[in-house]
Order: structure tokens, then sequence, then C-alpha cells
């Protein structure tokens, strides 16, 4: 029997591959959450604490245009200082906190020694502020007793040890999310994610 040469040959069949090829890593989500929360928190406390600097710096100008028998009782002196430094300071650290969670969202590798180093500034902050609302919490007290006084007898009064509850609610409230921060990125695995960011970064350059 002949063959005709114009004949294509059979086609073996096709044999499906025995291996399986690498499934591309996933990324966490962890960055766009933190990153964002960090955003929102740093925006918040920008506007908040950037209109009481504002505020707490114009306030004296405001009162001095009073009379002088109408004034109401305002810081004054260093207990003034104080607010203005804790208002400002805080103000910057919203700053920070808003450009590290920028980073963070974004997977930046700097992004997190900026989250650390937020993280230390705020903590130290809000114990400098704890210790001054301790050391003028009768100041205080005298100040916001005056003012509920001023239309006649006041519906209720503020005492120290209301004062210094309110003190210690503020300190554990502001501690939570840079102690978080500070124990989420000690962590061996953030630190791995976080250098691979870096080696990322450094093959596209």
């Amino acid at each position: 029997m002949e063959i005709d040469e114009n004949t294509p040959a059979a086609t073996p069949p096709m044999t499906p591959p025995s291996e399986v090829g690498e499934v591309p890593r996933k990324p966490p989500s962890w960055p766009g959450a933190i990153g964002t929360i960090s955003i929102v928190f740093g925006s918040l406390g920008l506007v908040c604490y950037g209109c009481l600097s504002v505020q707490t710096m114009a306030t004296p100008l405001m009162v001095g245009m009073v009379p002088e028998d109408q004034r109401p009782p305002t810081p004054q002196g260093i207990q003034l200082f104080v607010q203005i430094f804790q208002m400002c300071a805080a103000a910057g650290l919203s700053v920070w906190l808003l450009i590290a969670g920028i980073g963070l969202s974004r997977r930046r590798p700097w992004a997190r020694s900026h989250t650390v180093g937020w993280s230390v500034a705020k903590i130290l902050l809000s114990f400098i502020s704890t210790t001054m609302g301790i050391v003028f919490a009768s100041a205080t007290v005298d100040q916001i007793n005056s003012q509920l006084s001023q239309g006649g007898t006041p519906p209720f009064t503020v005492s120290i040890g209301v004062m210094l509850v309110f003190v210690a609610i503020a300190l554990v409230w502001a501690l939570l999310w840079p102690v978080f921060l500070l124990i989420w990125f000690s962590r061996a695995a953030v630190k791995d994610e976080v250098a691979a960011w870096a080696a990322e970064s450094r093959a596209m350059i």
C-alpha cells in the first residue's frame, strides 16, 4: 500500500502538564486597612487639633476685647503656653500620621519606620499631656466651674476627681492606636513583608 506524501501525519494526542505552575502570591490586605485607618485618624486630628490650635492662640486676643468685668476665666501664663504647645504638637503628629498612612496604603518601604516613629512620639506626647493635665487640674476645674456659674446657679459643678477621670480616659484613648501599631510592626511576618516591598522597589529601579 502506497502512502501519499501529501497526506498530513497524524497529530499526537495532547498530554496535560504533569506539574502545576507556581500560584502568584496574593498580597496581604493589612497595609490597606491599617493605612486607611491611619489616614482617617490623621485627617480628623489635623482638622480638630488645627482648629483648636488657632482657637487657643486667638482666645487671649478675643478675651482682651471684652470688658474686664465680663471676661470669662481662661488659661494664662504657663498654662496657656502648655495648651498651645499640646495643640500644635498634636496637629503636627496628625500630619505625620496622615503621611505614614498614605505610605502604608501604597506599600512604601519607608512607611513602617514613619509609623513606628509616629507611635513613639504620640505616646510621649500623651504622657506629657497627662502630666500637664494633672498639674493644672485644679486650675482647670476652677475655670470650668466659673464659666458654668456666670449665668447664675450652675446645673452641675466639676470636681478634681471627675477631672482626673477624664484625664485617665483621654490617656487610654490616645494610647490605643500607637500601642497597637508598635505591637503590629514588631512582628517578624510584618517586617518580612515590608522587606519584600523594599526588594520590589529596588527591582523596579
